[in-house]
């Protein structure tokens, strides 16, 4: 099983201290104190977290850390430890060289006390191993920040909420049950997210719900198996989600349940595999007999006809024959209605179709033709739509008062 490889330079294995220094530098927007007041502690045994930490309960196994920067020195193995963030401050972990702090135990590995709720939690170089229990649970805190974090066999890599910030630098779950979780965090932004080779329960490599503002991921290296979904932004979830560029597997799913990149709160672009989010529809009649009444003659009418749904990403539809665009953003689409029509009394017909926005014929979409039976006209254009704007097809009579069918038809937008 390949894991993501990372190698620091020697420089930094000489001095301990210089590896917190230059990891809290380098978060330094997020950290509240300098690195000269900030302590640091260093975890060889048991033992030291014994003598580093307070009994929050649990037979003694819960363990209370204050304010600090903790490193993990070499593979570590925590047993039944857990602990518990009991200040309303900075924390940062670390270990020398990408090591694994393992823990098993079935309560969350590191969670924070209520009496904690604004506190920063930095985890820089760390991998996980938690095959009972949640390795990360964090609520009503002000910011998670995780540098080249990896969770190995964990039952669950992380809960996180109602909270204000979370920044993920290369975070990967390898061989996990469940992945991350983050409910009412008002903004979450993640460089390189990797969720691979799971344990086939049906897990979630990434799963947002509850009130928020904004996902931005860039980068994806979605390897879910069978049972599994990489995404699930849950129908209770209210802010947007930006992702941009990565791969997909093509094995389980990517977005799990009805939001995906069609909604138009979710935007996806350059994933290998999945597709990008479009505005288009897709809207087609066949077989039609109901007559649309001309009482005018050169006068357009809307195409009267029962229209079947074929296709539609960020457009709402209606059987009448009208698409409403959604997105968010102004965009400019190509539009084409095609019409087999007949008019009503047989001869033959002068008849124009067009297509309106917003209930106005654009003169400039005008398809003309002389009819009998089963004549053709197409109406092309370009389109500028912004936001509620809707499209629908019209007809006219050229020659006269006699109504048309529009016997097969179709719109195509986008």
């Amino acid at each position: 099983m390949s894991l993501p490889i990372y190698t620091n330079n020697d420089r930094r294995f000489q001095n301990l201290d210089g590896i917190v220094r230059e990891a809290l530098n380098e978060h330094a927007g997020a950290i509240n104190q300098s690195t000269e007041k900030t302590s640091i502690v260093i975890f060889k045994t048991i033992q030291d977290v014994i003598n580093a930490t307070t009994d929050e309960g649990d037979s003694g196994f819960a363990r209370g850390l204050s304010t600090g920067a903790y490193i993990f020195d070499g593979d570590f193995d925590m047993g039944l430890y857990h602990l518990v963030l009991l200040d309303d401050a900075t924390y940062t972990l670390l270990t020398v060289n990408l090591n694994t702090i393992s823990y098993s135990g079935t309560l969350p590995f590191i969670t924070n006390a209520a009496s904690a709720p604004l506190l920063t939690l930095l985890l820089v170089d760390l991998r996980f191993s938690t095959p009972n229990a949640t390795a990360i649970s964090l609520f009503e805190v002000s910011s998670l920040i995780m540098k080249l974090t990896i969770f190995v066999a964990c039952k669950k890599a992380a809960t996180y909420t109602d909270s204000a910030f979370m920044t993920l630098r290369g975070v990967a779950m390898v061989l996990c049950d469940d992945g991350i979780t983050c409910d009412a965090v008002t903004t979450m932004q993640i460089d390189t997210l990797q969720w691979s080779d799971g344990n086939d329960v049906s897990g979630i490599g990434f799963r947002a719900l509850g009130a928020c503002e904004r996902l931005i991921i860039s980068g994806t290296d979605a390897r879910p198996t069978a049972s599994e979904f990489f995404f699930d932004i849950d129908a209770t979830y209210t802010g947007s989600v930006s992702i941009t560029g990565g791969t997909f597997s093509d094995v389980g799913t990517f977005f799990k349940g009805a939001r995906d990149q069609s909604d138009p709160n979710i935007r996806v672009n350059n994933v290998i595999n999945v597709k990008n989010s479009v505005a288009d529809a897709f809207g087609h009649l066949a077989g039609n007999s109901t007559e649309t009444v001309i009482s005018t003659i050169n006068t357009p009418v809307i195409l009267n006809a029962v229209w079947t749904d074929v296709d539609a990403s960020r457009f709402t539809f209606l059987s009448s024959g009208r698409w409403t665009y959604t997105g968010l953003e102004d965009i400019c689409v190509a539009v084409s209605f095609t019409s087999t029509i007949d008019p009503v009394g047989g001869g033959s017909r002068d008849v124009s179709t067009y297509l309106a926005i917003n209930g106005t014929v654009d003169t400039n979409t005008q398809g003309s033709a002389t009819l009998s039976a089963g004549g053709q006209i197409t109406s092309i254009g370009i389109i500028d739509l912004t936001t509620g704007d809707f499209i629908e097809a019209f007809v006219e009579n050229n020659s006269g008062t006699q109504n048309i069918i529009g016997i097969v038809c179709s719109m195509v937008i986008g």
